[in-house]
C-alpha cells in the first residue's frame, strides 16, 4: 500500500497531467528507492493510478521502465485471472 499511498499524496486531489506527472514521478522514486516491492504493493498502486492513464506518462521516460514494466504486468495478470473467473 505504501506505493498507492504515496501516487493519493503526491495528487492531492488535483487531476492535472503536471500534477499526474509529478505523483508518478515521486511514487517512481519511492519504488526505486525500494529494495523489493511486493505484488500486492504493485496490485494497490494499480488499482489506484490506472484510470489516470499510467501508460501516458510512464512509457515515455526510460526512468520509468521498471515501474512500467512491474504494473503491466500486473495488469496483464488481473486480466487474466478476471478471464479465468
Amino acid at each position: 500500500m505504501k506505493l498507492a499511498t504515496k501516487f493519493m499524496t503526491s495528487l492531492e486531489s488535483h487531476f492535472e497531467p503536471d500534477d499526474i506527472r509529478r505523483a508518478f514521478e515521486e511514487t517512481n522514486q519511492l519504488f526505486l528507492s525500494q529494495k523489493i516491492s511486493s505484488d500486492e504493493d504493485i496490485y494497490d498502486l494499480l488499482d489506484v493510478c490506472q484510470e489516470f492513464l499510467p501508460q501516458t506518462f510512464l512509457t515515455i521516460n526510460k526512468d520509468y521502465e521498471q515501474l512500467w514494466s512491474r504494473l503491466a504486468a500486473a495488469s496483464r495478470q488481473k486480466l487474466q485471472d478476471w478471464s479465468l473467473h
